[in-house]
């Protein structure tokens, strides 16, 4: 687990995952109007690995308590990432696929294999290999959101 408070931390990763918190944490949508101020109000914290509901597992997990982004990283397998990040979309407020391909190849998946369901769900695809936001994710639609929100309540009550 990490938590950024301060613009510099950003350096110790990559730059998609400086453009995820810069699209998704920053009030301006950007790295360079982020600022340090902003961060120390409302820390980014990044954690691997996390077990969610029902022992599903999640490889990365950005949030500042407000906001959350989920990220499925994958070398190629693509059918398998989108149909686990189609899973794991609900309890996040912004949902990625990496994979370790180019630009055009995740593009070219996209295309062929007629991918549409996860522009439907709001997944972003972020190429590894080029190191940057191929797709953004979009926020999912708020009673959507509700619904989830209530669901995680009843869970949480029962245990």
């Amino acid at each position: 687990m990490a938590i950024i408070r301060f613009r510099e931390d950003l350096l110790l990763y990559s730059k998609w995952v400086r453009e995820i918190i810069a699209l998704h944490f920053s009030e301006h949508g950007s790295l360079f109007m982020l600022g340090s101020d902003e961060l120390q109000r409302n820390p980014v914290r990044v954690d691997t690995h996390v077990r969610m509901i029902n022992n599903v597992e999640v490889d990365v997990v950005i949030t500042n308590g407000k906001r959350s982004v989920g990220v499925e990283l994958k070398e190629s397998d693509y059918d398998k990432a989108i149909r686990q990040a189609i899973i794991r979309r609900p309890f996040f407020d912004y949902m990625y696929v990496v994979l370790d391909m180019s630009v055009h190849s995740i593009l070219e998946i996209l295309r062929r294999k007629r991918y549409s369901e996860v522009f439907d769900y709001g997944i972003g695809f972020i190429s590894g290999s080029d190191d940057c936001v191929v797709i953004r994710s979009y926020s999912r639609r708020r009673n959507e959101s509700k619904r989830y929100s209530i669901l995680l309540d009843k869970i949480y009550e029962e245990k």
